[in-house]
């Protein structure tokens, strides 16, 4: 007898159903919530579908999932800014068009999103310095970069089997992947200054800093723009 075609029943062995949960609670994929997905077997399980083959670099989704995970772990070892355990599925549906899974497990914890507690001040402190230093190592390192980290992203908690609490990235989007080289530095750090106006006025609004502390960030914010206009400058 035939069977239609359901998103997830090649790929999970069961179809997808929409996600409960949001991006303040769900501490595993964001994204427009008719993006968002989970099994009736797993609602741990935060599912996230797209196509995922970079035009930017011309390669197709499993090589760019690949360097994605490259990306994480990077990001994880230099600056204990960790992924949550994280998986990769594919299927193809009944008219021949590719779909591929990105499936995140839930983090408990602490959100950024809604703010941070007096608890949790220190560690936001932490990883918004760790956000600078990974962007100010752009200056020289070439490779592949994840272009818009922010503590909205991050959660400080347990996944299984972690017994002690860490700070994850819980937006998990291949599509935010981009590659800085010798080649294209200058616009790369042109891009990333543009970010980083941004990010100094989402974070002020996260961190509950008293106004030395805020002018204090201002100036690490300003003093890595600088840095970054004399390197394109001296190109």
């Amino acid at each position: 007898m035939f069977q239609p075609y359901e998103l997830g029943q090649e790929a999970f062995g069961e179809p997808l159903i929409p996600s409960e949960f949001k991006r303040t609670n769900l501490a595993a994929l964001s994204a427009q919530e008719d993006h968002l997905w989970t099994l009736g077997s797993n609602p741990d399980l935060i599912i996230r579908s797209g196509d995922y083959a970079s035009p930017e670099s011309g390669k197709d989704a499993s090589l760019h999932l690949g360097d994605y995970t490259e990306a994480l772990f990077h990001l994880s070892d230099a600056y204990a800014i960790h992924p949550p355990a994280i998986s990769f599925a594919h299927e193809t549906d009944d008219k021949g068009k590719d779909t591929w899974f990105v499936a995140a497990n839930r983090v408990e914890g602490a959100s950024f999103q809604q703010g941070i507690s007096d608890e949790h001040q220190a560690v936001a402190q932490e990883a918004y310095d760790s956000i600078l230093e990974y962007y100010r190592s752009m200056i020289k390192r070439d490779g592949l970069y994840i272009a818009d980290l922010s503590l909205r992203q991050l959660v400080y908690g347990k996944t299984a089997g972690n017994t002690q609490p860490a700070i994850y990235m819980v937006d998990v989007d291949p599509q935010d992947l981009f590659e800085i080289n010798s080649e294209n530095r200058q616009e790369e750090l042109a891009f990333i200054a543009l970010y980083l106006h941004q990010f100094g006025s989402l974070e002020k609004d996260v961190l509950k800093l008293n106004s030395n502390d805020r002018e204090s960030n201002e100036k690490k914010i300003q003093k890595l723009l600088v840095d970054l206009y004399i390197a394109r400058e001296s190109m």
